[in-house]
């Protein structure tokens, strides 16, 4: 049995959430040690793996 979710607001949060679960789900399900950020002056870049597989 599921719940049902109201969305509000500019953006679909749960949408979003079962968006990234997905992903998670065919990368693999990825612990944190997988994941690095590289910071630099135009920005912050979080990567999985190497820092050439951006997320």
């Amino acid at each position: 049995m599921s719940t049902p979710v109201v969305q509000s607001g500019p953006r679909k949060l749960w949408d979003e959430t079962e968006a990234a679960y997905r992903w998670w789900e065919e990368q693999g399900r990825p612990d944190f040690t997988r994941f690095g950020l590289t910071v630099g002056p135009d920005g912050q870049t979080p990567w999985l793996d190497l820092p050439n597989n951006p997320v």
